[in-house]
């Protein structure tokens, strides 16, 4: 008896594997377009999209912009980052997690 118990039990634990979510596709920017006015501010939230179309929170992301003279990006709580309008360009924000990158333009239009 003991040793069917023993079995069981084991068997049990070799079915629970980690209930981890599979790792994202991709990053995706609310709001999708970043427009912005030089010398305005513009609120974004980064989220993952999984394969099946699903969005997470990406609270763990870091943020760089590519042009410090057209605009700056201020890292946030949670996902979320404030992107500065500096002079009229454009350049590109990279936002980066859990093994991916992605690159989005930022567009800064005259005060």
């Amino acid at each position: 008896m003991v040793p069917t118990l023993l079995w069981l039990a084991l068997s049990g634990l070799a079915g629970c594997g980690d209930n981890e979510p599979p790792a994202p596709d991709r990053i995706a920017l609310a709001p999708s377009i970043l427009r912005v006015a030089a010398g305005a501010s513009l609120e974004v939230a980064a989220s993952y999209v999984g394969a099946d179309h699903t969005l997470t929170a990406a609270t763990d992301v870091t943020w760089s912009i590519g042009d410090a003279v057209i605009a700056m990006v201020t890292p946030g709580a949670a996902g979320h980052a404030t992107i500065r309008g500096i002079d009229a360009g454009t350049t590109t924000v990279t936002v980066a997690g859990q093994g991916i990158a992605d690159a989005f333009t930022v567009t800064v239009t005259g005060p």
